[in-house]
């Protein structure tokens, strides 16, 4: 009543969704312990694609019992399934213009200790975009125990403009704003 205004509250699933004047938003869900989900905008042939809080699909199954055949049964099928997710995620993104991506992370940070925690290895997002042939990629949520001058030092390690036909890397930031 304080609002003045009928608010109407729809659940978004996986799907699309026309939101008006030629822009249509696809959604996707995300690996992440928490519901999250990317999305994709698109409009008049560009396209935008989120995908925060995200980390790549696993296989859940590997390391069982040695020897036995349900087990190693079990493992192919995870391996199966966790590629095929991973992949699913690549097509939803594939050829955005500019991908926002997860990437909390340094490789050897996420695989020592940060499995199932939903975020991303730089590493991670920089690959799988550039199997999704992103034009440009920015890397967002980075870790909050980081110091500026330790984003600095990551930024001139992964970030780079790409040349002609390449993707271009860069971290995220406040104020930041692009034109597609």
């Amino acid at each position: 009543a304080e609002l003045a205004a009928k608010i109407e509250y729809g659940e978004l699933k996986e799907g699309t969704y026309e939101l008006g004047n030629g822009i249509t938003v696809r959604t996707r869900y995300l690996n992440h312990p928490l519901l999250c989900l990317g999305y994709r905008f698109e409009h008049q042939g560009r396209v935008f694609c989120t995908a925060f809080d995200t980390e790549p699909y696993r296989n859940l199954f590997a390391g069982g019992v040695e020897g036995s055949a349900a087990d190693d049964t079990l493992a192919r099928e995870g391996e199966h399934l966790a590629a095929q997710e991973n992949r699913r995620l690549e097509e939803f993104f594939a050829g955005a213009d500019l991908l926002v991506y997860d990437a909390q992370y340094l490789r050897r940070e996420y695989e020592a200790s940060r499995l199932g925690w939903g975020h991303s290895a730089i590493e991670h997002a920089i690959e799988a975009a550039q199997r999704a042939q992103v034009k440009r990629l920015a890397l967002f949520h980075h870790d909050p125990d980081r110091t500026d001058a330790q984003l600095d030092a990551l930024a001139a390690r992964f970030c780079k403009r790409a040349p002609e036909g390449g993707m271009d890397i860069f971290f995220a930031r406040e104020g930041l704003r692009i034109d597609l």
